[in-house]
């Protein structure tokens, strides 16, 4: 039977320790010639501050909190279909127990639409959340409620409104844990974590493959006799995975953990690895969070390290080729402690990072936002603060559809050093912290659309539409034609130069076209003006007439009407005291008095 460790007391202090890093050996680090560089602090101290007030003030973007009483934070953030959000991490206020894992609906305003909690009367926690190609979601966790041993891996796949459908547990006698998962391209999922069950050592990087229903494939773990432990998993372009997380086992000289990152196949089966870290006593722990294959076919990991007693620990962002060598490094951070936990490639090839800082106040951290460029050079940073006293952690970003970014974490608004008995509103709690920026970059202008004002049933038109991109971006089109049909979205295009697209109606009848576009960065325009095209069903009919002021343009012959109409074409319309002729019907020019069989429509 599981033991009881869902006391609020050992609650927080398994916050402490997931704020802080994870549970490792207290071991020194090292580091080799090869990696050894300085912490870079910033010049001039360029650390922007912002409210969450300065959040709301609709130039910035906009915050949200969510919580109840207790201890909740949010640890894993995706973008979804609809251009809302969904969000995963644990709750202490909400659920049937102590800890349960919380997911998190959220629309495009940042307002709240549903929330689902799973979880027993013990300790459950949702560390990672992706939606699915059938509209659901899929959570990984661990769960102390159910399975085998201690902790267990824990698979959670819901609906679209966060019903569950099904989930599973992977574990044994010991803690196991799982901290990230991805859809797979066969529509299975891949999860990593760790094992203290299984594998050779302490603790083990575990890697678990399933089908779409949830059921295991295979599993694969990965390291030595001491504490090796995986955090983030993604499938890669020839169908294997990359991961990350550090290892004791391999560290250089065996005094500390270094970053650890492992390629593998298809099935599991390890194709390389490299670890990234120091030597000697004056580098203690070195750990990655996250990883991503970049455009270039090598991969960006983010993480921490600790260097030369310089500081207590320092961002650390390294790229790598397609190999897992290291191409060059970048260190952010000041004296005091600062950790990077989630980073993703940007529309502009460049990266962005967040984590926390403590350079500004000491012990109480504030969310930090870092944007660099494809070299991994700084552009830009913020950081953001909840109150004057919050305590503010950042745990996953991701580029948005209109180029900013959203960045989920957790607030203590009381803060860790306040002790004020009157600041009695969620007095040692947290709060999930959601915060969206505003994006950097400018939709396209509505486009233009021209092209023939009357067709007929069957027959395909051409027409032109263009926009100009105030940045100069590459841009998609959309038309809806007016039938209930659109096209799907094309190109991208350069911007300002006009592309053809046709399109053919089978119903007589007035359509309003309209269209509209999105620059590669998925910033989209308001709709074009209606242009109006009248499609018409031709006629037979008998009449006698005279044609008369015959002139001739370059698509259509138009006279004027006299009496009736005689004529021997197929193609013909009477329209506003005009007869419209295609030329390529017409048999003769000039002026006629005719006896004949045709087609016609009289609108």
């Amino acid at each position: 039977m599981k033991k009881e460790i869902l006391q609020r007391s050992i609650a927080l202090g398994i916050i402490i320790l997931l704020i802080g890093g994870g549970v490792i050996p207290s071991l020194g680090d090292t580091i080799t010639e090869k990696n050894k560089i300085k912490p870079r602090i910033n010049e001039n101290n360029k650390y922007v501050s912002c409210t969450r007030n300065e959040l709301d003030d609709g130039r910035n973007g906009w915050n949200h909190t969510f919580g109840g009483n207790s201890y909740d934070e949010g640890y894993s953030v995706q973008q979804t279909n609809d251009n809302g959000y969904i969000i995963t991490g644990a709750t202490l206020s909400f659920g049937a127990g102590n800890w349960d894992v919380w997911l998190i609906k959220i629309d495009t305003t940042g307002s709240e639409e549903w929330n689902r909690t799973f979880g027993g009367s013990n300790y459950d926690r949702g560390s990672s959340v992706q939606q699915t190609n059938d509209g659901g979601y899929v959570i990984l966790g661990a769960t102390y409620s159910y399975g085998q041993g201690d902790f267990d891996v824990w698979l959670i796949k819901t609906d679209s409104v966060g019903n569950e459908e099904w989930n599973f547990t992977f574990g044994g006698s010991s803690s196991d844990w799982g901290c990230s998962v991805q859809q797979t391209k066969d529509y299975g999922y891949i999860l990593t974590g760790y094992t203290d069950s299984y594998g050779a050592g302490n603790s083990d990087v575990w890697l678990i493959k399933t089908d779409s229903a949830g059921n295991e494939i295979w599993n694969s773990t990965f390291g030595g006799i001491q504490y090796d432990r995986g955090f983030s998993v993604q499938q890669t372009t020839d169908s294997g995975y990359i991961l990350t997380g550090y290892t004791v086992s391999y560290d250089a000289d065996g005094t500390g953990c270094d970053i650890w990152l492992i390629k593998t196949d298809v099935n599991g089966i390890e194709e390389w690895h490299q670890t990234f870290g120091g030597t000697g006593i004056s580098n203690k722990f070195d750990m990655a969070y996250s990883v991503q294959q970049t455009n270039d076919g090598g991969y960006i990991i983010i993480g921490d390290t600790e260097i030369y007693f310089v500081a207590e620990s320092d961002i650390w962002l390294i790229k790598t080729d397609a190999n897992g060598n290291e191409e060059w490094n970048r260190i952010f951070g000041g004296v005091t402690a600062d950790r990077g936990r989630s980073v993703q490639q940007t529309n502009d090839m460049g990266y962005i990072i967040t984590g926390w800082t403590t350079y500004h106040r000491g012990a109480d951290p504030d969310l930090w936002l870092i944007k660099t460029n494809s070299s991994g050079n700084e552009e830009w940073q913020y950081t953001y603060r909840y109150g004057e006293n919050s305590s503010d952690w950042g745990y996953s970003v991701q580029q948005t559809n209109d180029a900013g970014y959203i960045i989920v974490g957790a607030t203590m608004p009381d803060g860790w050093n306040n002790t004020d008995s009157s600041q009695s509103y969620r007095q040692e709690g947290t709060d999930v912290w959601l915060i969206k920026t505003a994006s950097e970059n400018h939709p396209p202008i509505k486009p233009i659309i021209n092209g023939p004002a009357f067709g007929r049933v069957g027959v395909r038109y051409n027409f032109t539409i263009v926009t100009t991109d105030p940045d100069g971006n590459e841009c998609y089109y959309l038309l809806d034609w007016g039938d209930e049909t659109q096209s799907s979205w094309l190109g991208p295009y350069q911007s300002g130069v006009p592309i053809q697209i046709s399109h053919t109606w089978n119903e007589p009848g007035t359509y309003l076209i309209k269209g509209k576009t999105k620059d590669i960065n998925g910033a989209e325009s308001d709709w074009s003006s209606e242009f109006l095209i009248t499609i018409v069903q031709l006629k037979t009919a008998f009449f006698l007439g005279t044609f008369t002021n015959i002139s001739q343009t370059d698509d259509l012959m138009i006279m004027y009407m006299r009496f009736f109409i005689v004529f021997p074409s197929d193609s013909i319309f009477h329209q506003g005291g005009m007869i419209v002729i295609w030329k390529e019907y017409l048999g003769y020019i000039g002026q006629a008095f005719c006896l004949g069989r045709g087609n016609v429509v009289v609108l």
